[in-house]
């Protein structure tokens, strides 16, 4: 086990001890909660990105650091048209720039039908610059608003307890509870995992492959498929 896995296991496992310790209904709630918040990143998600990709000096911070340039390795070819491209060098260039498949595929999706056009972009360079930042504020939305959803409920749940007090299930409560909370670990995880094509993207080291390739347990939970789909809306 790597750093990665202890980091996995112990998300998990703080969620256990959390849920024990609230009891099996709060901990059921906090499993709906985790849906519900899923529900908000789904259809507020999509509103967020977009407006962060309306404000020029976020999306210049951005491209700042996606280093379009290094990573086509020619200038030449960095600064020719999409619509020039032939298939073999449009696959060529997609082996090059060494992105993550998730992000590999939506690059050539974004150069095949030129979908940046209509904002002036219209160079190898640029397409690739913008697909990244595509992925970083549309995935980067999802989590943000995924995460301040479940903070609040969770907080709301917490309020309710101190105040009803919820009741307890006097033979099954330490169990229930804790496959609660196992549940709720699971799903923070699997949604959690998402950055790790972004990570990939922006640092894209040999040390970060070698603990991401090394982990054990992340093939377990990270899925690319969920990425792709919030990038598709």
């Amino acid at each position: 086990m790597n750093m990665i896995d202890i980091a996995l296991v112990l998300i998990v496992a703080i969620s256990v001890a959390f849920a024990v310790y609230r009891g099996f209904l709060a901990s059921a709630l906090a499993v709906v909660a985790c849906f519900v918040s899923l529900g908000v990143a789904v259809l507020a998600g999509p509103t967020l990105a977009n407006a962060l990709r309306a404000n020029q000096g976020i999306t210049s911070l951005l491209i700042t650091f996606t280093d379009a340039d290094s990573l086509i390795g020619d200038s030449t070819l960095a600064n020719t048209p999409v619509a020039a491209l032939s298939p073999d060098t449009l696959e060529n260039i997609l082996k090059t720039v060494s992105l993550p498949p998730v992000v590999q595929q939506l690059l050539r999706g974004n150069i095949q039908t030129q979908a940046f056009s209509s904002q002036g972009i219209y160079m190898i360079n640029a397409y690739v610059s913008a697909t990244i930042v595509s992925v970083l504020l549309t995935a980067g939305s999802f989590l943000l608003c995924f995460f301040l959803s479940f903070l609040a409920l969770h907080i709301l749940i917490n309020l309710v307890d101190h105040v009803f007090y919820f009741p307890v299930l006097r033979h099954l409560e330490l169990p229930a509870a804790a496959v609660m909370g196992f549940i709720r670990g699971v799903i923070v995880v699997y949604i959690l995992l998402i950055i790790v094509p972004l990570v990939r993207t922006v640092i894209p080291f040999d040390t970060v492959e070698e603990y991401i390739s090394a982990s054990r347990l992340l093939p377990l939970f990270h899925s690319e498929s969920l990425l792709l789909r919030i990038l598709a809306g």
